[in-house]
């Protein structure tokens, strides 16, 4: 069947017609094993947040659930009676009592120290995986003695990894010490939204190659006059023991060759066919 022009013309028409959606890749969830990473805080908002994507019935959540726990947490699950696993709310639970963070306070504040901002995360969410070492740390002290918010500030903007945002959140903290971890937070992420990541990247790259190439600057004017140095005692009749054997030489892994036997390892001053030692 003879296809016309017209026809073809139409057919693109219909084609550019046509809307095509794409739908974002669903971020992948990390099974939970108990220990490691994600803790079951992380995980149980991980799992929350998947459901309310999917709109899942009861039953999807609890499937859901259980395909997202690791063999041994799974086996954990079952052990115990029917009533305690028969839904996503309950297993969760269960999980809690299993599982739930049993670390001392002084675990607590020693893991809550040692949380900086990684090379990929954003200050988002940084904020988040600090908040929740934080409200542990304090859940555990209860009426005790809970660190107060100033603690979560001073550490979140000491951990942030850009040196110019940390500065400038050091700045704003100077001018109101009374500022809160949650507007710091915001002034940060809206620092970092009105900065591109990729110009700060520039920026500090620009930096390190400045530095970089004025050390290497440093280090070439210096080889420059060793090498002026040497071509002088070179020019200069009856200069130094060597100059009737020429310029010094090197094998290919940097050992001395001897000029006067040729042999590498040693120098002339130590050859063993001079006899004496030359000073």
């Amino acid at each position: 069947m003879a296809v016309s022009l017209e026809d073809l013309a139409q057919e693109i028409e219909n084609l550019k017609a046509q809307k095509i959606v794409v739908l974002p890749k669903e971020k992948s969830l990390a099974k939970f094993y108990g220990t490691g990473q994600p803790d079951l805080d992380e995980f149980h908002e991980q799992i929350e947040a998947l459901y309310a994507s999917r709109h899942c019935s009861p039953q999807e959540k609890t499937n859901i659930l259980l395909s997202h726990l690791g063999d041994s947490v799974k086996e954990e699950v079952y052990c115990h009676p029917a009533t305690k696993r028969d839904s996503a709310e309950n297993i969760l639970k269960l999980l809690k009592e299993v599982y739930g963070d049993q670390k001392t306070l002084s675990e607590l504040l020693g893991q809550f120290y040692m949380i900086s901002q990684r090379s990929a995360e954003s200050i988002r969410e940084f904020s988040h995986r600090l908040n929740r070492a934080f409200l542990k740390i304090n859940q555990k002290a209860e009426a005790g003695h809970p660190l107060g918010d100033t603690v979560l500030r001073d550490h979140f903007l000491s951990k942030v990894n850009n040196d110019f945002l940390r500065k400038r959140l050091r700045e704003e903290v100077h001018k109101q010490p009374a500022i809160t971890f949650l507007d710091v937070r915001n002034e940060a992420i809206r620092w970092a939204e009105d900065s591109p990541e990729t110009d700060v990247s520039a920026t500090t790259s620009a930096v390190s190659a400045t530095a970089t190439t004025s050390v290497l600057e440093d280090i070439l004017s210096k080889m420059t006059a060793i090498e002026s140095r040497l071509l002088a005692l070179e020019r200069a009749p009856g200069q130094g023991p060597n100059r009737e054997f020429g310029r010094p030489k090197f094998t290919r892994d940097g050992k001395p060759i001897c000029l006067r036997c040729q042999k590498p390892g040693h120098i002339l001053r130590n050859c063993p066919g001079n006899g004496t030692t030359l000073q």
